[in-house]
């Protein structure tokens, strides 16, 4: 965007390139989004009209700010100038913003208004009953797509397989994945994750093979689904083959996937292995440090945790009350006061 404004200062006859600057600006996000509006300020002083799309990449900076304010200012605006009047993408980052901004009864009512919501807003509201557990309410979406004679497209059913893989109907969830012919990661990584809230690690793991069998290529959540089937089963042998997939196709080692690798191996006992993948973790967060302490203290080395959490210490990484309360925990269930006493004297 630094780049951009230089340009945008050398352009004369800027018209529609302030629409450019504004949805930059909104698309960047965090606190920088404030920027739009000092854009769409300078835009009104050269009485040049803002169009559908100022108008939506407005709200979204208005949800990236929470500022209700603003986000009344141009609703108001558009109504007047008669903007995005029964336009889906204007109305759905209306309802975004009023919904981000803390006001659901405006939300709502602006839901309310669409006499015939598509499959993309009914989606949502599926992947709304998957956060909240609302199954019934996820059946009356489902069976309303059904009625109203919507053909279900990859996103809605990757919506609707997650939402009865996170209320614990599997078997529905498991049907609307076999009936999908055309199915990518993403679907193959929501039917690993509900097999794997359901505690069917091996039944996730044959997901996760049937994927690679047929020619598509694992993300980072697929990696990170398999790496933590394989560590409920304390399947190392499993673990070997996909750490080695993982170095054989130059798989980026995020922190997130090393610290699975870490948990996997101290979790079956191989500490060793462990410890020569928490030793090559560039940038260590504190889930990398718990998961090395606790294959420590779980598999009988109290003093290797105590050097560790020494040494985590040592180089400024605060820990929290969960790494506490598990090390405190480990130590009373082996009978290690060693341990017991260096924790306490953190604690305070």
């Amino acid at each position: 965007m630094v780049g951009a404004s230089k340009v945008f200062e050398e352009i004369t006859e800027r018209g529609v390139v302030y629409t450019s600057m504004i949805t930059g600006y909104a698309q960047v996000g965090d606190r920088l989004a404030y920027k739009a509006f000092e854009f769409a300020r300078s835009m009104q002083k050269e009485w040049i009209d803002p169009n559908r799309v100022t108008m939506v990449s407005l709200l979204q900076a208005t949800a990236e700010l929470e500022a209700l304010k603003h986000g009344r200012t141009i609703h108001g605006y558009a109504f007047r100038r008669g903007i995005g009047c029964l336009d889906e993408i204007f109305e759905t980052s209306l309802m975004d913003m009023y919904v981000k901004c803390k006001v659901p009864t405006m939300a709502a009512c602006i839901f309310d208004e669409n006499v015939s919501p598509d499959l993309i807003s009914l989606a949502n509201g599926i992947l709304c009953c998957d956060d909240l557990k609302y199954l019934r309410e996820g059946k009356s979406i489902h069976g309303h797509i059904i009625r109203i004679g919507y053909e279900l497209d990859l996103v809605a059913t990757t919506a609707l397989v997650d939402m009865y893989s996170m209320c614990n109907d599997l078997v529905r969830a498991r049907q609307l994945f076999k009936v999908m012919e055309t199915r990518d990661v993403i679907l193959y990584n929501v039917m690993m994750s509900g097999y794997l809230q359901n505690s069917f690690a091996i039944e996730s793991i044959d997901i996760f093979i049937e994927m690679v069998c047929i020619g598509l290529k694992p993300n980072l959540g697929s990696i990170l689904n398999v790496l933590s089937a394989l560590s409920q089963l304390k399947n190392v042998r499993g673990g070997r083959s996909v750490h080695g997939y993982i170095l054989r196709h130059e798989f980026h080692m995020h922190t997130e996937v090393a610290n699975q690798i870490v948990y996997m191996y101290a979790r079956c006992g191989c500490l060793y292995d462990a410890r020569t993948v928490f030793d090559r973790i560039q940038y260590k967060d504190l889930v990398s440090w718990t998961s090395m302490m606790m294959g420590y203290i779980y598999h009988g080395h109290p003093d290797e945790a105590i050097l560790l959490f020494q040494m985590m210490k040592s180089e400024g990484l605060d820990h929290d009350s969960v790494t506490l309360i598990s090390l405190l925990q480990a130590s009373s269930k082996f009978g290690y006061p060693s341990l017991a006493k260096e924790v306490r004297c953190h604690s305070y």
